[in-house]
């Protein structure tokens, strides 16, 4: 008996923290995908950095959430799975988020 309501407790603190934290939480993955999407685009094409040296910077605890490929002037960055966000390099423009 006492596990359960221990078991039920603990669902109810994770049901709570989940309601509060949640929305911050997709603002967050959300803006993590597409500021990695433009560091990264701007890194490769607008400073015509090597990959090697383009994936070494910025050194964050971040960056094993954030996943992301370069290909084509491009570069597709994903957060968890849970949010995406493309950059395109535009010559005279730099790199943008496309939408």
């Amino acid at each position: 008996m006492r596990k359960t309501l221990v078991m039920v407790g603990i669902v109810v603190l994770l049901a709570g923290v989940g309601l509060i934290a949640g929305p911050r939480l997709v603002t967050l993955v959300t803006v993590g995908a597409g500021y990695t999407a433009k560091q990264v685009c701007s890194c490769l094409y607008v400073s015509r950095r090597s990959l090697e040296s383009c994936t070494r910077e910025p050194e964050s605890p971040a960056d094993i959430l954030v996943k992301w490929t370069a290909s084509e002037g491009r570069v597709r960055a994903s957060t968890l799975g849970l949010a995406h966000a493309t950059a395109r390099y535009d010559a005279g423009f730099g790199c943008v988020l496309e939408e």
